[in-house]
């Protein structure tokens, strides 16, 4: 048997679920005729959670929305800011990349290919970390390492703040 506080609980859920349910059937006769969906402050559902809190009732496969201004819908100030955020995103622009130059070595034995370099471009303008990803041999791979050590770059922003990036840069070896 249920104490007093279970069917308090039952008895607020159930509450909750039949005026939900009243709510739903109550926007799905709203009668919008003809209007097109910019007219209607309509917007598309979206499977996840929205995020918009003005936007409520869910009407066949759209969501009613009653905060609109002016016939147009405009989300919260913190939705917009985030929005603005990701449009004033730049990314990273590399100015110069040195040539790596062969080795004598390399050159007699006639090695050629590719170095596939992972380049940590740090967001105070510098080259950081750099770990070969594909390797040549006869001092190549160390050749290529320096080459990108000296990469001139501007840094990725977002927002006009720099952060770090990493990249793959390649270095090819070709004998002429």
């Amino acid at each position: 048997m249920c104490s007093k506080s279970c069917w308090k609980r039952f008895a607020s859920f159930i509450f909750t679920f039949t005026l939900s349910i009243c709510i739903v059937n109550f926007a799905q006769t709203l009668d919008f005729g003809d209007k097109k969906q910019e007219e209607m402050n309509v917007l598309p559902r979206k499977e996840s959670g929205s995020g918009f809190s003005a936007c409520s009732s869910n009407v066949s496969n759209y969501l009613v929305c009653f905060a609109c201004k002016d016939g147009k819908y405009t989300p919260p100030e913190k939705f917009q800011s985030k929005r603005k955020l990701n449009s004033e995103k730049r990314e990273l622009n590399i100015l110069s990349k040195p040539r790596a130059n062969y080795t004598s070595e390399a050159e007699e034995n006639f090695v050629e290919g590719k170095v596939l370099l992972r380049v940590v471009f740090l967001a105070n303008g510098k080259v950081g970390n750099i770990t070969p990803i594909k390797e040549l041999s006869l001092g190549l791979t160390e050749q290529a390492i320096a080459a990108a050590k000296k990469i001139k770059f501007e840094p990725a922003k977002r927002s006009g703040a720099p952060y770090t990036v990493v990249k793959q840069v390649e270095y090819n070896f070709t004998i002429y």
